[in-house]
């Protein structure tokens, strides 16, 4: 809706000449209702014939006043529905509108329905010419008279019926004789107009024309953008001879021209501009004599376009300008990449060298002189204010070799580059202890061997693999879970190939019980690694987790041909959902469980904003960018595999949201708990103690429970949270977090902390959880969120209680009361 001159409106958006007029300048016709506004009086009765979207309508309603009467006629049914719109939204009580038309006879017509979403002048769409025809989208009009509508009184008519208004007027012939209304009547042709003309003529009215500019310079909205030219409208005023007198002495015939006759009717038709083009265009004589009339508004456009292209030619150039500064900028950028790509370099050798120095320092065993050499470090402490440094060395239990080796570093760094220099060492060493997992795959990468030799050994038969395994190397429970069953499966004769990727390299550990067990192997290329492993003779192939590889599609490509030639058995374990997204644990880039929507382009447009899954060593190609793109691979390497692997039924039902999985090829087989038995267990507590076992990160349920505990204190409850592990959210003061513990520890310390519900605060699904399993076997009350295999065990559970993911810290208390409560019971 819009505000107008008239009041407000909605109008037609594809409606390319009055709605775009409406909502461009706030108004149309403007020259044509000021005319109209000296001839309509206040308390007059107004016949609007043609009513379309009410422009006029609401017009005449301002002109006539609460006291006169507006009748709106439009026959066109999705038309009528906007012009009843527009009439109640500004709450005309005076106007009375109608779904039909009006003729020389009553009867019906016929019409097809219109798409108003089509760019078409709906303003200029006939009921007069339409022929029913094999059309199904057709509906009947009423067709009425004027005289037959029993008015008390008509004053003013209006008819703007693209070519009908004699017709319409043959039906006013008993209103026109006793009222001697004013008429004002649509002209757009030479044979329509004359048609009035001589209707006029036996009735005893003059005709007069009048021509209104399309465009109005002082328009409601004041835009100075001119759409519409120099162009025209012609239109002709009827008016009773006995009116005539009065009119002129009112001066409102100044500017109308008297028609007596057909020639009168040419000049004011060739002073429209558009008629030329419109009307005599299309004429027979203009067809013989080879007569063409340009139309100005395809000139006009001609020339909007020549200006339009010019100033995008001119931006283009601009453009164009940007991109080449952009590439120098970009030139400068890589160069300073590749320095610091050197310096990192550079940085790596430090590490390693200071790697070795540490493995040194750890291992020396001599304590002949440790206690000057302590005191001397004491000093150097507070000289240098380097203490956590130092005192990583000093806890490594150091000897003679190690003090040496540390004053010599201390030493030389010092007359290298000074204090600077010092620091700079000590912080690369904090940064390896730091990060055990980097260091350890950095110091692999020293170690490993090429690959060649490997391949070598395998194709002299020198070496036998029964099984290849595909893992990852991050750490966390899959990777123990591969260690535990390649444990049971190696002997002196039986070896294992374990495959990862890390750093964009490929690695390939050699596991058995003899002495080469493992060594490791490196190459760059993947193909060079299928390569090799194509030279085993391995019967068995295992997908642990592809989690970090790069070239995806291509690897698992790789893994069914291996598959198919050496005629293995392919199992597919399900430690996490990495075959449904990249990220492996279905939150979406707000950091929330997606739930794996039907509608894949929620995905795609998740997808380029979910970045943190993705491994520094992956580049743009190593992206998913289409969700469908990325799981094609795996479904087929599900249609290869002999066995899919679930540690929970759940994570089959995740699988099959999206993809086809051959029931008979499913194992669903629990991790067992064998590390860990309660055999006492744990007595529910009277009070409610929620207990949170494990590490907390944002994944984990960090901030749930942070958000758990800031109710828990607004509220002023007495109910602590205790978590039983370590936390990398901030959580409030109030809640107490014990640190790290062994299994072994964990009953004595639910019952020494006072837990009393154990919270499973995972806010995506677990594949399988080891912490659902530790606190059943205590016989611990438990909460978790409906999803995965936490929800499926939980609800199960005898003392278990679920709660939709995203539930608010309330419902989760009352969960938590809920099932303490059932527990004590």
């Amino acid at each position: 809706m819009i505000s107008t001159k008239y009041g407000k409106m909605n109008v037609i958006p594809a409606d390319k000449i009055v709605s775009h007029s409406l909502s461009l300048y706030g108004e149309w016709a403007g020259d044509e209702l000021d005319f109209l506004h000296e001839l309509i009086k206040p308390g007059m009765r107004v016949l609007d014939v043609g009513a379309f979207i009410g422009t006029h309508t609401l017009a005449f309603a301002q002109f006539v006043g609460e006291t006169g009467q507006v009748y709106s006629f439009e026959p066109r049914k999705e038309i009528y529905e906007l012009l009843r719109s527009n009439v109640c939204a500004n709450d005309l009580a005076h106007v009375n509108i109608f779904n039909m038309g009006l003729a020389e006879v009553a009867g019906s017509i016929t019409l097809e329905s219109v798409d108003i979403t089509e760019s078409i002048n709906f303003g200029g769409m006939s009921i007069d010419n339409y022929i029913a025809g094999e059309v199904n989208n057709v509906y009947e009009v009423n067709i009425s008279t004027v005289d037959a509508l029993d008015l008390s009184v008509v004053d003013f008519i209006k008819l703007d019926v693209e070519g009908m208004e004699r017709r319409v007027l043959e039906g006013a012939v008993n209103v026109i004789a006793r009222d001697l209304p004013l008429i004002f009547c649509e002209c757009n042709s030479l044979s329509s107009g004359y048609e009035i003309f001589e209707f006029c003529q036996p009735l005893n009215y003059r005709v007069f024309s009048i021509l209104s500019n399309a465009f109005n310079p002082n328009n409601f909205n004041g835009v100075s953008d001119n759409i519409f030219g120099d162009a025209k409208e012609i239109s002709l005023l009827l008016v009773p001879v006995s009116k005539v007198q009065a009119l002129e002495l009112e001066n409102s015939f100044e500017s109308l021209i008297e028609l007596k006759n057909l020639e009168d009717f040419v000049l004011p038709l060739l002073h429209k501009p558009q008629y030329a083009h419109e009307v005599l265009a299309n004429t027979n004589s203009a067809s013989k004599l080879s007569l063409y009339f340009p139309s100005p508004a395809v000139d006009r456009d001609r020339q909007h376009h020549k200006e339009a292209q010019k100033e995008s030619e001119i931006a283009l150039a601009e453009k164009h300008l940007e991109i080449v500064n952009f590439e120098l900028q970009l030139t400068k950028l890589n160069q300073k990449i590749s320095a610091l790509i050197i310096d990192v370099e550079v940085k790596q050798q430090e590490v390693y060298s200071l790697h070795t120095d540490i493995q040194q320092l750890v291992t020396s065993t001599s304590w002949r002189i440790t206690k000057p050499l302590r005191s001397l470090a004491v000093f150097v402490k507070k000289i240098l204010k380097l203490s956590s440094a130092a005192s990583i060395y000093w806890q490594r239990n150091p000897s003679v070799n190690g003090q040496v080796r540390l004053l010599r570093t201390i030493w030389t760094e010092l007359r290298a580059g000074g204090l600077q220099a010092l620091k700079t060492r000590f912080r690369m060493f904090r940064q390896a202890v730091d990060s055990p997992i980097e260091l350890a795959n950095t110091a692999a990468k020293q170690n490993a061997d090429d690959i060649d030799e490997l391949k070598r050994a395998l194709q002299s038969l020198e070496l036998s693999v029964e099984t290849i395994i595909f893992d990852h190397n991050g750490g966390g429970g899959s990777n123990t879970y591969t260690s535990e069953l390649i444990n049971s499966t190696v002997s002196e004769h039986v070896s294992v190939l374990r495959v990862y990727c890390w750093g964009a390299d490929w690695y390939v550990q050699l596991r058995n019980k003899s002495p080469s067990n493992n060594a490791l192997y490196i190459t760059a290329d993947l193909d060079n690694l299928f390569s090799c492993l194509n030279c085993s003779s391995a019967r068995n192939i295992i997908v642990n987790s592809l989690y970090g590889y790069k070239f995806i599609e291509r690897a698992i490509d790789l893994i069914v041909s291996l598959k198919t030639k050496l005629s293995s058995t392919l199992d597919f374990k399900v430690h996490d959902f990495h075959s449904l997204c990249p990220s492996p644990h279905l939150s979406d880039y707000t950091q929330k469980y997606c739930g794996v929507p039907i509608d894949h382009d929620v995905c795609q447009r998740c997808l380029p904003r979910n970045l943190s899954w993705y491994h520094a060593w992956f580049d743009s190609s190593d992206m998913a960018v289409d969700i469908d793109i990325w799981r094609k691979p795996f479904q087929r390497l599900f249609d290869s595999c002999d066995v899919i692997t679930c540690f929970d039924e759940s994570s089959l039902n995740i699988l099959q949201t999206d993809f086809t999985i051959d029931q008979s090829k499913v194992d669903v087989v629990p991790h067992e708990l064998n590390y860990f038995k309660c055999i006492d267990k744990k007595f529910v507590a009277n009070s409610l103690s929620i207990g949170v076992i494990g590490t907390l990160s944002h994944i984990k349920g960090g901030d749930v429970v942070k958000e758990l505990c800031s109710y828990i204190d607004q509220e002023q409850l007495e109910v602590p949270v205790v978590v039983i592990g370590e936390s990398s959210t901030q959580l409030p003061a109030s809640a107490i977090i014990h640190g790290r513990y062994s299994p072994s520890e964990l009953p004595s310390l639910v019952e020494s902390l006072g837990v009393s519900v154990v919270f499973m605060a995972s806010i995506v699904p677990e594949t399988f959880s080891y912490t659902i399993s530790e606190a059943i076997e205590m016989g611990m009350p438990i909460v978790a969120f409906d999803i995965g295999a936490q929800g499926r065990r939980v609800k199960e559970y005898r003392l278990g209680q679920v709660v939709p993911v995203g539930a608010s810290p309330e419902e989760i208390l009352n969960a938590a009361k809920s099932i303490h409560k059932a527990a004590k019971e």
